[in-house]
């Protein structure tokens, strides 16, 4: 696949751990989702019923509590009324009225009107009104400022009516208007009985003949709204004004409440009592509940939002995110911590294996675990020890290959002193009788026989240092002149010229000559083989580029190596060769030679131009003499 392509960039390479983390991230996090969403499912359906039962109750207990105060109020009217009328006397009336507001000193007015339209019968309560820095003017205004649904208080004895009537900017008072059925007259012959709509007081008929006014401070009332801290508790009138509220301000103004849709429904329908979940006025949701007091119209509410009734609930929620969140972090650093301890073992054994495809195979593997990644180490380290004696053998076999290409030249090369041996021993012999010639001939043979034993020897030293696993200082000069000589007589016989050139100030390297003598060897030998014509084949040494290392140049004069083909020369068992011409493995044993001496090989080669390989080594600073053969 070429480098930067679509497909190798979408390839990307995610750890173990990394997978190992996102699974256990993934679980959790869906059993917390899982966990949050059932939790605050439940809790939030059980909460609103709670609430809505709270509410239910709320409302019943405000209404049963705002029906005995009223009760209270209608009863004494009705015994006062009871009072004022059996008096004759306006001097008992006014002492009676002060025993009264002494008694109630939250009285502040007592209106007695007959029904026909006489003289009212009006009391004020003086030292009160002078109290809270009232006067009795402020309480006529405010009477006229609300006007009294007259048709309906007169329309049955024991109607009631009332209204807010509290002043500015902290008095709040109520009004309390009842229709009472008895006279002087009746009142001799007849004996007390209920009013109607909850109050206690003498009637003698349905047709009620006055109207009992009374003008109240209600502190206990209002405290009675204000007792709830989590729960709006309020009370409004017939029309929807508030008379009650945990907001003072909202009950000395007489704010109206028409607008919020809990009070629309329950002034607007006939049921007693009822809850609601809605949208208030502010855009709030409200869970909220309303009941009837039975008397003068009056209802009584309580509400709350919906958030702070779920307030719970959102806690629990974000509690759960907290501790989800914790848990996760947690778990990631776990993941992590274990995931290392899984995957470093196995990072350690790519590690080596990557160590083992360069040629390194005296790498220590350790032995991590007794699992199945300890198992696959052992396995592993048999492996490693396979490959080696493998390699060992390859390299062997592929050196004797090349002995035996070598070998037709070397036959070659003794061939000729060998002969002239032959012939000189033959001479000596036929003219035995003249020492002068013999001791010619003999001389002769052994210029012979030195050049074979040198040739031979030569031959050896390269087959011995096959066996010498030692790395040493090398000349690379020495090296090279050495692999020209072994192979020169090999590539004569195949018209192939070789030419040997040393370099000036080449560094001397340290590594295995015999190594890097069949790396030289396997070179020459594959540049011989492409030039099957003929050609030249030249051995260069030369200072890199770096100045620190030493350079070996490999350059023959064939046919080029194809691009598609340079990619793979060195891959084991790859050859363009017929099969049974060639193992692939020439290449791949000079790269992991190469390797394992920390130096590199590249090939530069042009079809139709001849083929170049050039292997860097690193050098250790020591001059040669350059010189060229």
């Amino acid at each position: 696949m070429p480098k930067g392509s679509p497909e190798r960039r979408r390839r990307i390479r995610i750890p173990i751990r990394y997978k190992v983390l996102m699974l256990v991230s993934t679980m959790l996090l869906a059993a917390l989702s899982s966990y949050l969403y059932l939790a605050v499912s439940l809790f939030t359906r059980d909460k609103l019923m709670y609430t809505f039962d709270l509410n239910s109750t709320l409302v019943q207990t405000l209404a049963a509590q705002v029906r005995a105060a009223i009760g209270v109020q209608v009863k004494e009217a009705g015994l006062l009324a009871r009072q004022l009328l059996l008096s004759t006397d306006s001097a008992e009336r006014r002492r009676l009225m002060a025993d009264f507001f002494l008694m109630e000193p939250g009285y502040l007015r007592v209106e007695l009107a007959p029904v026909s339209g006489g003289k009212p019968l009006v009391y004020y309560n003086e030292k009160k009104l002078e109290e809270i820095g009232a006067t009795p003017e402020d309480l006529v205004t405010r009477q006229h400022s609300q006007p009294l649904s007259r048709q309906a208080l007169i329309s049955r004895t024991g109607m009631l009516q009332i209204s807010n009537v509290s002043l500015s900017p902290d008095i709040a008072l109520l009004r309390l208007v009842v229709s009472l059925g008895f006279s002087r007259q009746q009142e001799k012959a007849e004996k007390p009985r209920k009013p109607r709509d909850g109050g206690e007081g003498p009637r003698a008929n349905d047709k009620p003949s006055l109207l009992f006014s009374l003008d109240f401070l209600y502190e206990d009332l209002l405290r009675i709204f204000g007792k709830s801290r989590t729960h709006e508790t309020f009370m409004v009138d017939e029309q929807g004004r508030i008379l009650a509220h945990p907001q003072p301000e909202k009950v000395i103004s007489s704010e109206s409440m028409m607008d919020d849709a809990l009070v629309r429904q329950a002034l607007a329908g006939k049921i007693v009592q009822g809850v609601k979940q809605y949208q208030g006025r502010d855009g709030q949701e409200y869970l909220g509940a309303f009941a009837k007091v039975g008397m003068g119209g009056i209802h009584v509410f309580t509400r709350i939002p919906r958030k702070e009734a779920l307030r719970a609930s959102q806690e629990l929620v974000s509690r759960t995110i907290l501790f989800g969140v914790a848990i996760l972090l947690v778990s990631f650093l776990a993941s992590i911590v274990f995931s290392r301890l899984l995957t470093a073992p196995v990072s350690r054994l790519s590690a080596i294996a990557n160590m083992v495809g360069q040629g390194k195979f005296d790498i220590p593997i350790e032995i991590f675990s007794r699992d199945e990644i300890g198992g696959l180490a052992r396995s592993f380290r048999q492996m490693v020890k396979a490959l080696k004696k493998t390699q060992a053998q390859l390299v062997r076999s592929e050196k004797m290959a090349a002995f035996g290409q070598l070998g037709a030249g070397i036959t070659h090369e003794v061939k000729n002193p060998m002969t002239g041996i032959s012939g000189y021993a033959e001479l000596a012999l036929f003219h035995s009788d003249d020492p002068k010639l013999v001791k010619e001939y003999l001389e002769d043979i052994r210029k012979q026989s030195r050049r074979c034993l040198d040739i031979l020897q030569r031959f050896l030293k390269f087959a011995r240092q096959e066996d010498s696993p030692q790395q040493r200082i090398l000349n690379l000069n020495e090296l090279v002149a050495e692999a020209g000589k072994l192979v020169k007589h090999h590539a004569l016989l195949h018209k192939v010229a070789v030419k040997v050139k040393l370099g000036d100030d080449v560094p001397e390297v340290e590594g295995n000559a015999g190594e890097l003598q069949q790396v030289l060897l396997n070179l020459a030998m594959n540049a011989q083989q492409a030039m099957v014509g003929g050609g030249t084949l030249l051995l260069e040494t030369r200072r890199g580029k770096d100045g620190q290392s030493a350079e070996i140049l490999v350059i023959d004069t064939g046919p080029g190596i194809p691009p598609d083909i340079q990619k793979r020369i060195f891959d084991p068992f790859f050859t363009t060769k017929s099969p049974g011409e060639g193992t692939g493995l020439g290449l791949a044993i000079v790269y992991s030679i190469i390797k394992d001496h920390s130096g590199a090989i590249d090939v530069d080669s042009q079809v139709g131009q001849g083929t170049t390989f050039i292997v860097r080594l690193p050098g250790v600073e020591r001059k040669n003499t350059g010189t060229e053969v």
